[in-house]
């Protein structure tokens, strides 16, 4: 929080209210919360152990409330429980969506003027009343509204509506419901997405709809016992609520972790645990994520005593976690909103002395001690977050399949295995091997090559024991030996390298365990580079391929489960804008989104305060503006999407009706194509220079969100035999990996020229177009969306092969403007971001044009005209200076008259018509009857595919 925002801590009484409001003895929030103000009577009241849980109250004055209590209306989360209260300025809400949950007669207009006259907070899911519930705010989470903010409403009939706060708290004190309750619970575990989520205030949360908790006669908050059909049993707290079926109860992997793996579904039992004092509990801190001095040490020890003696109630062998400000070193019992330095510790009670009892309540007369080992314990992994996309994805759902297998068969045959896993990341491939093993109840250790690498073998073997020897206490658990490419560099100095064999060592070493089941995962963002020592050790490799729209999709919608994303926002359209993007791309981009929905507010004069408490609402605009950010980076600087529109192409409009038929189709309707139907391979574009051929590819990229890759034929050859294919090869597979993609081959008679008639003695060009024509059928057969686009000057030099149907079968003629009209539409479009005179005609100009000038020709034209309005202006300001004694200076001059518009430069007619009579065109009336018989004769040739 920011300074000058300073908490004050107050017991909280509930007090029915039709807004949301709070009271208080105004006396006391005067001396105790600095920066409160009358006129802006607003605070941000929330639990300690949780800031994102916390809502914002318009505070009025009650004098015979005592001091420290307050008295809140509309949100019941915050009842009978401590809070904080923090002054705030809230953010006046400009979109508002309502919906109501049955077509009953409202009278919403009353409803909304209580809030705007009140100026009362609204939040998304809270209920204005039995059926009305926000689903909407933009900018924020919660705020204000006016009347200026727009209301829309939306009505579901005959829909039973959620039950409110209040219907909630009701629920959660009535007599217990006659009615028919599951007795069998199947348990979900909650998909978590920060440590905090683990925090000893939220690490025993169990949540149940409030049925399944009235019908046992339990309240919100109150401990339950949860027992397996196995005869296993959980305590944990119950918390209703009604996203959750009345047969599931859903718990943390805190809680799930102390379940066995075929305990899927339990019990909630009449009887309640016993709450006792412990004498003395002894702690241990299980994890922490960076080196510990002793000060920072000393601090990480009193932190935890501190926090767990203010009054706790610990449940053994449950994990939890504690935070801390990695740059300040500031420890916190509940997780800061939107701090990026912020990290974990993890403990874990393990001893306790106290009377006879289940659950174990600490305070200050509670003994404390708390000790370090962080080898002998597994952690839940947050990267459970992950699951349903491990195991919808084809790959990493096989890896988990055979770990799986490992290790649920106590003697299998496969001692040790050994796999391999390329194509993405470290970072990527580590948080996929991460989600298995927690979903495995498996330990895991990661090792990078780099630290194992050595000249003598004897030291590689001494640097592998002393990795494994803390693991010989686990009778199982999963190894990731990361930069497996490192082993096949060359050690200088060394003429054996040993270092390829340091799986086979790995692999002694662990054989000395004994009945110790290990799987060891070899990472390597390229598997061409592995040496062939270590892939003879593998048993299986596993490769990592571009990413799916169903699986980007899917992607996104967990990463941004915990975000506000604005409702329009269409998650399918985003997951196909970034067909380029790996899953650590897709994380960021939910990130910088939020981020620059934050900067977007603080441009509005908002505090980081107010922003945060608020909860920014990320809109479709943050999205695509760090798509556009995030894509030079995902596509690695050789494929982009480029911005040209169809706008930026004057004429031409047959041609891009038949782009537009040709591509757009499978793109939209790719079930069509999954009935034996192929999609076209590509398309030639020829015509004369300076047509437009490839703006036109440009656009038809830009236009459709694709990858774009210019390739030019020179890139392709080199000296060495083979390597020129390979280059194509290349090309084709990195575009597959960024699909849908355009490859467009500019000059392609330069790339494809007819096989036979090459004069080099190696017949590269012949092996190039051989290489192509092969990728060219592979495209058409692949599901992966990769179009070729070839654009040649001379198709007569083209190898024939190249245009039979099922290659370069649709061919386009780009012509020159040869109409007045055409001529005109194109000027029109290259000057439209131009300033022009009053008198610049531009029917006048294109008349005056020969019908043999090109686009590239207009373009010249149009550029030329502003040169000559440049140096006009240029003139008369260095005119003006030289008449004039006050200026000693062009910069003088400018300075002058910077608030003035002197510098509007504006072409006229006459710098078009001067233009013009120095303009040569590119192609002469020979060249073009040589086009136009050439077009006639692919025309007759390949009249089947045009």
């Amino acid at each position: 929080m920011e300074k000058n925002h300073i908490s004050t801590t107050a017991s909280v009484l509930p007090r029915f209210h039709p807004t949301r409001n709070a009271w208080a003895n105004l006396g006391w929030i005067f001396s105790s919360i600095p920066g409160f103000e009358k006129d802006h009577p607003y605070v941000f009241v929330f639990p300690s152990t949780n800031p994102k849980a916390g809502c914002i109250f318009k505070l009025f004055h009650n004098p015979k409330l005592e001091s420290s209590f307050l008295e809140i209306s509309k949100c019941d989360d915050l009842v009978l429980s401590n809070v904080s209260i923090s002054a705030i300025q809230p953010v006046e809400l400009s979109h508002v969506d309502l919906c109501i949950w049955r077509d009953v007669p409202t009278d919403t207009n009353a409803l909304l003027g209580l809030y705007r006259e009140g100026s009362a907070p609204l939040k998304v899911g809270e209920f204005l009343s039995d059926i009305i519930q926000v689903v909407q705010c933009i900018p924020v989470t919660q705020g204000y509204i006016t009347s200026h903010t727009q209301v829309k409403i939306q009505v579901v009939p005959d829909t039973n509506p959620l039950p409110s706060f209040e219907d909630l708290s009701l629920l959660s004190t009535k007599e217990p419901f006659f009615i028919s309750v599951a007795t069998e619970l199947l348990v979900e575990e909650l998909n978590i997405s920060t440590e905090a989520d683990c925090s000893f205030a939220k690490c025993y949360n169990a949540f149940l709809h409030p049925i399944s908790l009235s019908s046992q006669g339990k309240r919100k908050g109150s401990w339950i016992k949860l027992k397996t059909l196995q005869g296993n049993f959980i305590y944990a707290k119950a918390i209703p609520t009604c996203d959750i079926a009345e047969n599931v109860v859903r718990m943390p992997p805190t809680l799930s972790s102390l379940l066995r793996e075929n305990e899927t579904s339990c019990i909630l039992d009449m009887d309640s645990p016993t709450v006792v004092t412990a004498k003395k509990i002894r702690l241990r801190c299980i994890s922490i994520p960076f080196p510990l001095d002793t000060t920072l040490h000393k601090k990480v020890l009193d932190f935890a005593r501190e926090v767990l003696c203010r009054g706790t109630e610990l449940y053994p062998k449950t994990m939890f976690t504690l935070c801390i400000d990695n740059k300040s070193n500031y420890f916190h019992d509940f997780h800061v909103p939107f701090n990026e330095s912020s990290q974990f510790v993890w403990f874990m009670m393990d001893e306790v002395d106290a009377p006879a009892g289940e659950i174990y309540f600490i305070d200050h007369s509670t003994e404390v001690e708390v000790y370090i080992n962080k080898t002998l314990s597994f952690l839940p992994s947050l990267k459970k977050r992950l699951l349903p996309f491990v195991t919808t994805n084809a790959v990493s759902r096989k890896l988990y399949n055979m770990l799986k297998a490992l290790y649920l068969r106590p003697h299998s045959s496969v001692h040790h295995p050994f796999y391999i896993i390329s194509g993405w990341k470290f970072l990527e491939m580590n948080e996929i091997v991460s989600c298995i093993s927690s979903n495995l109840g498996v330990p895991l250790f990661s090792v990078s090559c780099y630290d194992l690498v050595d000249l003598d073998r004897k030291k590689v073997a001494s640097k592998i024991t002393e990795f494994l020897k803390p693991l010989e206490c686990y009778p199982y658990g999963l190894i990731v030996v990361k930069d497996l490419n490192v082993l096949n560099l060359p050690i200088e100095g060394s003429s054996n390298n040993v270092n390829p064999q340091i799986i086979t060592i790995f692999k002694e070493v662990l054989d000395s365990f004994c009945n110790n089941r290990f799987a060891i995962v070899g990472a390597a963002t390229n598997i061409d580079s592995i040496p062939e020592e270590i892939m003879a050790e593998s048993f299986y490799e596993f490769t990592f391929s571009n990413l799916t729209d169903e699986e980007r999709l899917e992607l996104l919608r967990i990463l941004s489960k915990d975000f506000h994303i604005e409702k329009s926002v269409n998650f399918m359209e985003i997951a196909k804008a970034t067909s380029a993007f790996s899953l650590s791309q897709l994380s960021a981009l939910v990130e910088t989104s939020l981020l620059r929905a934050i900067r977007r507010l603080k441009e509005n004069s908002y505090l980081d305060f107010s922003i945060q408490s608020s909860g920014p609402t990320i809109l479709q605009d943050d999205i695509y503006k760090e798509i556009d950010v995030h894509r030079k980076e995902a596509v690695n600087g050789e494929f982009k999407v480029p911005k040209v529109k169809w706008e930026d192409v004057g004429g031409l409009e047959e041609a891009k009706n038949i782009l537009k038929d040709t591509l757009q189709l499978p793109l939209l309707r790719p079930e069509l194509f999954d009935k034996g139907v192929n999609i076209r391979a590509g398309v030639l574009l020829y015509g004369p220079p300076g047509t437009g051929k490839t703006l036109l590819a440009k656009a038809v990229a830009t236009e459709l969100s694709l990858s774009f890759l210019s390739v030019k034929g020179p890139e392709l050859l080199n000296m060495y035999v083979g390597e020129s294919e390979a280059n194509m090869r290349e090309i084709f597979t990195k575009a597959r990996n960024v699909a849908p993609c355009i490859i467009f081959f500019d000059e392609l008679d330069s790339v494809a020229p007819k096989r036979g008639n090459s004069s080099d003695s190696g017949n590269v060009m012949d092996r190039i177009v051989s290489q192509l024509l092969a990728e060219l059928d592979a495209v058409q057969k692949s599901d992966e969306f990769v179009f070729v686009v070839g654009a040649t000057n001379r198709p007569d030099l083209l190898d024939p092969s190249l245009l039979r149907p099922g290659r370069f079968d649709k061919m386009v003629y780009l012509g020159i403007n040869s109409t007045i009209v055409a001529r005109e539409k194109v000027l029109r479009t290259i000057t439209r971001k131009f300033k022009l005179g009053e008198d610049v005609d531009f029917h006048v100009i294109a008349k005056q044009c020969t019908n043999n000038l090109t686009g590239a020709d207009l373009y010249a034209l149009c550029a030329d005209a502003l040169s000559l309005a440049l140096k006009r202006k240029t003139t008369e300001v260095e005119e003006a200076v030289r008449n004039s004694d006050i200026y000693a200076s062009i910069e003088d001059f400018l300075h002058a008259h910077e608030d003035q518009d002197v510098l509007d430069l504006r072409i006229q007619q006459y710098d078009f018509e001067v233009a013009l009579q120095k303009l040569n065109p590119s192609v002469s009336e020979l060249e073009l009857e040589h086009y136009s018989r050439l077009k006639e004769q692919f025309q007759n040739d390949y009249k089947g595919t045009g």
